[in-house]
């Protein structure tokens, strides 16, 4: 049986990711300084991602890493940019590079539509070309995002980057856009 480990995976969107691959009848391994409350299907590791040797030890018997631990609330990135950088940044390279060690060869990294935010065109894909971005959150995604490109093509780790819009729905932090 597939087993995916899903660092953030007790937060809103990893909450939502765990419910559909059990769903599909896929095991999930929840890796989160938070302990999941939404369900108790799954296995659970608590720790940080700033931790490299624990998200090792976590790999084990895992197929792929859906990596989504970040801090996400743009308030709180704006008001504590260090820590901010150390989780989004430090911590996705501690991601890739643990499972780079661990010999998996397949991470999904959750970014974020924001990286379009100084985009000159008025439609945007893929292709478009990104500018310095003028927020720090924008900045620490976008620094995944080239983590990500750069260990796939130095490693061959295949990366998958999803580029989230504003998200919503159930389980939603109540400082969320919608919320508000």
């Amino acid at each position: 049986k597939v087993k995916v480990m899903v660092t953030g995976g007790a937060g809103f969107i990893g909450s939502h990711v765990v419910d559909k691959l059990i769903t599909k009848g896929i095991g999930v391994r929840i890796f989160d300084t938070v302990v999941p409350t939404f369900r108790n299907d799954f296995d659970y590791y608590q720790g940080s991602i700033l931790d490299r040797d624990a998200l090792g030890f976590a790999m084990n018997e895992i197929d792929a890493v859906i990596h989504l631990a970040a801090i996400a609330d743009v308030k709180d990135v704006f008001e504590d940019p260090y820590r901010s950088e150390s989780i989004n940044v430090r911590g996705t390279i501690n991601v890739l590079e643990a499972v780079r060690r661990s010999k998996l060869k397949r991470v999904i990294y959750g970014s974020t539509t924001w990286v379009y935010s100084d985009a000159e065109a008025n439609e945007v894909d893929e292709s478009t070309p990104l500018h310095a971005p003028s927020h720090f959150y924008t900045a620490t995604k976008l620094a995944g995002e080239y983590y990500c490109r750069t260990y796939s093509k130095l490693y061959g780790l295949e990366t998958t980057i999803l580029r989230f819009g504003i998200p919503y729905g159930p389980r939603a932090r109540d400082e969320a856009v919608i919320p508000i």
